[in-house]
């Protein structure tokens, strides 16, 4: 048996090194993924407005320099502030689950009552946090394409973006719907797909097993230097196996990507609608045609 499995509180210097190693390569494959996404993003909500506008279509490159830019910054920032209902209703579920744990020593009567007390203040923290991301996720659609599309700052995206909702939310709640159901359609269809395409899925997971063992060699051959052989194996194999559930489950995620920049297109579109719509109706246009008119 290693020694560090069967004494552990010797090796603590090791554990800890394998805990910094894992963490340090979490973060730095987050951080890429993080960057890549919002960039994306931008790109997209970016290409179609300016394809809309003067009917220009631009390639992966010119699309990538539209979306890396200070924009992708503020709509990472407006995601997390928009995640912060999401910390608040973790840290109540965790001081409900401490006052579960200390109410155990407190006799049967007190535990039982505290416990249905902490489960129903749960329960309630799950419903009424439900509809909050509801409503968060609709205004986000808005939010986030002020601050794309017009270049607004955080504190701009948020005011401008709440003051259009609040004028048209009813165009923009209908749209919510309609993709909302194309969404349970889709999710449907995914199910079935993800069983259809089982053959293929073994067929891609010989290259995903070829190259995550690659990457996985090259990870226990660095871990090697600083812990010992089996657990350096084990850090790899853990590492890499998101990789290769990847590579192999690529046509299903590839789908889901697809779907995800329709529902991106539907909602620039929407926003470019409504513009155009409160533009048209404004005062001063409104006064030109009277005035065409006359």
């Amino acid at each position: 048996m290693l020694p560090v499995l069967e004494h552990p509180e010797e090796h603590i210097s090791t554990i800890i090194w394998i805990v910094v190693i894992t963490v340090l390569f979490l973060l730095v494959i987050g951080a890429a993924l993080t960057v890549v996404r919002y960039v994306a993003e931008t790109a997209v909500i970016r290409m179609v407005d300016q394809h809309e506008a003067n009917g220009e279509k631009v390639g992966f490159k010119a699309g990538w320099r539209l979306g890396w830019s200070r924009r992708a910054f503020h709509i990472w920032v407006i995601d997390l502030i928009i995640g912060l209902p999401v910390f608040i209703f973790i840290m109540l579920a965790a001081a409900s689950l401490v006052l579960l744990i200390l109410s155990i020593n407190a006799g049967v009567r007190t535990a039982v009552a505290v416990s249905i007390a902490a489960l129903g203040c749960v329960f309630l923290f799950i419903f009424l946090l439900s509809l909050v991301l509801l409503f968060l996720t609709l205004l986000r659609n808005v939010w986030v394409r002020v601050a794309g599309l017009e270049g607004a700052g955080i504190r701009a995206a948020f005011r401008q973006g709440w003051s259009l909702f609040k004028r048209n939310w009813k165009s923009f709640g209908l749209v919510w719907l309609v993709i909302l159901g194309i969404r349970i359609g889709f999710s449907l269809v995914s199910l079935v797909l993800f069983f259809l395409l089982i053959p293929l899925y073994f067929l891609l997971a010989i290259p995903a097993a070829i190259l995550s063992l690659f990457l996985g060699l090259i990870l226990f051959s660095i871990l090697s230097i600083f812990v010992p052989s089996l657990l350096a194996g084990i850090v790899a194999a853990v590492l890499v196996t998101p990789f290769f559930l990847i590579i192999t489950l690529s046509p299903l995620i590839f789908l889901t990507g697809m779907f995800l920049v329709y529902e991106s297109i539907v909602w620039t579109l929407t926003y470019r609608e409504v513009q155009a719509a409160e533009e048209l109706l404004s005062p001063a246009i409104q006064g030109e045609i009277g005035n065409v008119e006359a």
